[in-house]
Order: structure tokens, then sequence, then C-alpha cells
């Protein structure tokens, strides 16, 4: 998984102040990322929905998605006020 997409998803989703993040793998030992850190996972679980996965998304491309499923769960608004935090341009949005 790529360093700097999960930073960014991870920011993306505590900056909605409701939620938390938490980082899921397959076992309890720690997950290399592609820069070499090893995070330890807080929940082990078999298996987790695809969409739902940072590993090969592009740092802008994951955050995309976050501020949209962001938009889906607390509405376009909050997602607005993260990507202002955040200051990325989102195409479409609201002036």
């Amino acid at each position: 998984m790529d360093e700097v997409s999960l930073a960014l998803v991870a920011d993306a989703w505590s900056r909605t102040h409701r939620s938390s993040v938490k980082l899921f793998a397959h076992s309890p030992t720690a997950v290399a990322t592609r820069g070499g850190m090893r995070p330890f996972p807080d929940e082990v679980v078999a298996a987790w929905p695809g969409e739902r996965l940072v590993l090969n998304k592009r740092p802008a491309e994951a955050l995309e998605r976050a501020l949209r499923d962001i938009g889906a769960r607390y509405g376009q608004g909050t997602a607005d006020v993260v990507a202002m935090q955040l200051e990325y341009p989102q195409v479409g949005a609201r002036p």
C-alpha cells in the first residue's frame, strides 16, 4: 500500500469528526508499505470490500474516492468542508 494514499484517506475521514480510522489486515503482524513502513493493524479480518481498499490507488485517486464516500455518508457539505481544509479543489464543487 502507498503511505501517501493511506495518509490522505485517513486524514480526510478524520476531518469529518464523525468517524475513526482503523487499519485492517489479514493477520495481526505488521503490514509492509511500499516505502517500508510497517504499521500494525487495528483489527484482523478475513475479507474487506474491494471498493474500500486503498492498496493500489494513487494518492489523488484515493483522496477523491474518500471525498465521494464522505459525501455519500455524511452529505456533500461535509465533503466540501474536508476538501477545503485540505485545500484540495473538487471538480464540480459548489462555489
